[in-house]
């Protein structure tokens, strides 16, 4: 018997497969992937995400076709969102130590290279050229290959050590750049936009097989993500975080963006859900409310 369990704690994970069974180019083909360090098949970034039915189904089907037994079981109850950062941020952390040791690895492997290559050099006087038809021509050619290979393999090294080393940087801002406000305030749209298309999908193909079920989980999920973003955007708002909205910017106002924090841009329109500013050419940019991070009003110096 194969087992497709989905849960929010372990993700979407395959159980009761065997090496030679069959079942490995079929999931491949399915988009599920190996996991060496779980020696299981899954479905890539499905922790803490509904399951994706479509998918599981799909591979389900194929491994009946090809002779497997298979079941099937899904438990879409969302997670307590302290413990999700708390694993998440520990995965993270592991992630991120891993690939600085790659990137040490490679950096030693370079500066080995290098010293390799500069060791074979100095075996020959400085500027000696190969004297062709001479007994030391075939030594002197196997030194250049062999200062040509350290050299390709020592830069080579050295791209991915700088390229380990930018993905560790990048896993290292992953959850803090998760927790900005600005992007807690996009999240809690998309999720709310979200919502009511589940919202409108229950209640217009409720009476389709399954569709209930899938829309229901949905439906708490995105409930359950938005309290838990609205609780953070609270906390932000309590710590000195403002949310700018249309009552707090008019026409003729300068503003601060986070892409630009010391460069002012003025307004030429507002709307509900962002704002219009002026460039050096014969176009406005949009900036949305969540990007800005201060307001000039010149119009309430003047009267002041």
């Amino acid at each position: 018997m194969i087992t497709i369990r989905h849960t929010h704690a372990d993700g979407t994970l395959v159980e009761g497969t065997e090496r030679g069974d069959g079942t490995a180019e079929i999931l491949k083909a399915n988009r599920f992937r190996w996991f060496p360090s779980l020696k299981m098949w899954g479905i890539p970034q499905s922790r803490d995400h509904l399951a994706k039915r479509h998918l599981i189904d799909w591979a389900a089907e194929a491994l009946r076709k090809a002779g497997h037994e298979v079941a099937i079981e899904i438990d879409d109850t969302p997670r307590d969102v302290a413990q999700v950062k708390e694993d998440r941020a520990e995965r993270l952390e592991g992630r991120h130590e891993a690939l600085e040791r790659k990137a040490g690895r490679q950096f030693a492997e370079r500066e080995r290279r290098f010293a390799a290559a500069d060791e074979i050099a100095r075996r020959r006087p400085f500027g000696q050229p190969i004297i062709v038809g001479h007994y030391s021509e075939r030594g002197a050619r196997a030194d250049q290959r062999r200062i040509e290979t350290n050299m390709d393999k020592g830069c080579e090294a050295g791209h991915l050590a700088a390229e380990y080393q930018r993905r560790a940087d990048a896993v290292g801002k992953a959850e803090s750049y998760r927790e900005q406000p600005q992007v807690i305030i996009r999240r809690i749209e998309k999720n709310e936009a979200e919502l009511r298309s589940a919202q409108r999908s229950r209640a217009r193909w409720g009476d389709k097989p399954g569709h209930t079920e899938r829309m229901d989980a949905r439906i708490t999920f995105l409930k359950h993500q938005l309290d838990a973003d609205r609780k953070a955007l609270e906390e932000a708002k309590d710590n000195g975080y403002h949310q700018y909205s249309k009552a707090d910017v008019h026409a003729g106002d300068r503003i601060r963006t986070g892409l630009s924090a010391y460069q002012l841009h003025e307004v030429a329109r507002v709307s509900a859900k962002s704002v219009s500013v002026k460039t050096p050419y014969s176009w406005t940019d949009r900036v949305s409310y969540e990007r800005i991070t201060g307001v000039e009003c010149p119009h309430a110096a003047a009267s002041a």
